[in-house]
């Protein structure tokens, strides 16, 4: 299963975490929010 979440959410990144997800990479400037572009943390948990 594999997600994707943008790397300022530490709150989801750490849900993420405890339900077993890690990171895999980074995905850099990959969303434009609020006149700012944003980096991505991919994450993944193998089933």
């Amino acid at each position: 299963m594999e997600l994707t979440v943008m790397v300022h959410n530490e709150p989801a990144i750490q849900l993420y975490k405890k339900a077993g997800f890690i990171k895999e990479g980074v995905k850099c400037d990959s969303l434009y929010v609020n006149h700012q572009w944003v980096d991505e943390y991919a994450m993944a948990k193998i089933l």
